[in-house]
């Protein structure tokens, strides 16, 4: 026996993404859940201001006004997750404007040409029901962590939302990949270790915009492009002599120095590369009783090499 009517259940909840080059409205081709990846609570999917622009109409002397009619319908799908090797987050990058090279160590660069772009679809099952985007690009990603935790990342898909209906979970064998922690990591600025960073957030900063067309379906809407990549990072490590770490004289200096993250899970590593970071902020705060110097820097693409390049090793 089973209670009538039963609400369906917020933990049941998986991700299927597929990267194209073309939008469909088939969300049947996405059959299964992406790999090593568990969503934490807060994977959504929704329409997300269809009616924006189209303004309600007044009856003329007769008062009142007229349903509005559906403009451009566009979607939204928030992730959050812990990450793992072989999980969402190298298909994300793709969705980003970043392209994948390589074959023993897989490398992801941001390409500034939209002629390499790549749209992701995206089906979120919900408990018995799905919901489903196309013509998607990734409008923001961050990964963050503190010592001794998990390396969490969160992304937000901004596409065409296409179709809901009923449809069965599908099946999804449990994964055995660990997730990357935040301990035995290297944090390295200019070639130099960091002095006991608690705390790292990457932003990679994405812009992405309608690509609309009188042409189109979906009202005017042909898909989603990420149009700008500015990426941020913020490190918070203890204070040190200005013999030592001078972190103000860098500021004042407005120079740059390059920055590398190195996140693993014991077998598999994800470096981080970012090869000229300037300061902009230092902060003077506290943790507990010992003095840390927040440090916000932006990071720059120099000549060939891209502001921040991941690299997979395994």
């Amino acid at each position: 026996m089973a209670i009538a009517n039963a609400p369906l259940s917020s933990h049941r909840k998986q991700l299927g993404l597929r990267i194209a080059d073309a939008i469909s409205s088939d969300p049947s081709a996405i059959t299964t859940p992406v790999a090593n990846t568990r969503f934490d609570e807060g994977l959504s999917m929704r329409p997300n201001g269809i009616f924006e622009g189209m303004e309600r109409e007044v009856l003329g002397l007769a008062g009142g006004t007229a349903p509005r009619s559906k403009g451009a319908q566009k979607g939204i799908a928030s992730l959050p997750w812990k990450l793992r090797h072989g999980d969402v987050f190298y298909s994300l990058l793709v969705g980003a404007g970043y392209v994948l090279s390589g074959t023993s160590s897989e490398i992801a660069r941001y390409s500034r040409s939209l002629s390499t772009r790549q749209l992701i679809d995206a089906k979120v099952w919900e408990d018995g029901r799905y919901k489903y985007m196309t013509g998607c690009a990734t409008s923001s990603l961050e990964i963050s962590g503190s010592a001794g935790g998990y390396a969490q990342c969160t992304a937000e898909l901004m596409g065409i939302f296409v179709d809901s209906d009923d449809e069965a979970l599908p099946a999804d064998a449990a994964t055995t990949t660990p997730v990357m922690t935040c301990q035995s990591m290297t944090v390295t600025v200019g070639g130099t270790a960091v002095a006991l960073p608690g705390e790292f957030t990457l932003n990679l900063g994405l812009t992405a915009a309608m690509r609309p067309g009188l042409t189109e379906a979906f009202g005017g809407l042909a898909m989603y492009l990420t149009e700008d990549c500015k990426p941020t990072l913020r490190l918070n490590p203890e204070a040190r002599l200005i013999a030592d770490v001078d972190g103000i004289g860098d500021l004042l200096a407005a120079g740059t120095a390059a920055i590398q993250l190195v996140l693993t899970d014991g077998t598999n590593t994800l470096t981080i590369d970012a090869p000229a970071a300037q300061a902009l902020e230092v902060g003077d705060e506290n943790n507990g009783k010992k003095l840390i110097e927040p440090t916000d820097y932006e990071l720059h693409p120099v000549g060939a090499d891209d502001a921040v390049k991941f690299t997979l090793s395994t």
